[in-house]
């Protein structure tokens, strides 16, 4: 009876019938396709896998200061929510919940972890704060996991040089891959 359950554990596995199979891979599909962009301002690569956080890389390629309005980013989820970002390097989230603007020199490389202030709660247990997942890929129901396949998830992207504001526009789909795949940071 073991080896029976045991073989049927294992078929579930890999048919994919259980929670926590799938990671959320990232295709940008607005502006341009691949994960990065670059114009005479700025060049953005993302990670190509979703968790918590929306990873990102920016470079100012301009010959003046630029400052990334983190306040007013959003994130727009799969169910077409528009979600304030809290953008963090690799510190623990803080208490405030803050998104201060992000002045970037000429040449400046900054690497942002970008969570929707929503997802972010205080794990008292733990006493620290945490973040919820942007994509849910570990829900025990595996057809709402499903549900995210070629769903699109939305950035939005001040970037003020001198007295202009550029708002940049970024569109991913959700393409569900089977775990095991490497994951990567941003690259340019």
């Amino acid at each position: 009876m073991k080896k029976i359950t045991c073989l049927f554990l294992c078929l579930l596995l890999l048919s994919g019938g259980c929670s926590g199979l799938y990671n959320a891979r990232l295709e940008m599909v607005e502006p341009q396709n691949g994960l990065s962009f670059q114009d005479d301002t700025l060049q953005i690569a993302f990670a190509p896998f979703i968790s918590d956080s929306l990873n990102s890389k920016i470079q100012n390629l301009s010959q003046e200061n630029i400052k990334i309005i983190w306040e007013e980013a959003l994130l727009t989820d799969p169910s077409g929510l528009d979600l304030p970002l809290i953008p963090l390097r690799d510190e623990e989230i803080s208490p405030e919940l803050t998104a201060k603007p992000s002045l970037l020199g000429p040449g400046e490389i900054i690497e942002q972890k970008l969570i929707p202030r929503e997802n972010i709660y205080y794990n008292l247990q733990a006493r620290s704060y945490r973040s919820f997942p942007i994509v849910v890929t570990d829900n025990p129901l595996y057809s709402h996991v499903r549900e995210y396949q070629g769903q699109s998830i939305k950035l939005l992207l001040p970037v003020q040089i001198g007295a202009e504001i550029r708002e940049y526009f970024f569109e991913f789909v959700i393409d569900l891959r089977l775990i095991g795949q490497p994951g990567r940071a941003p690259e340019f």
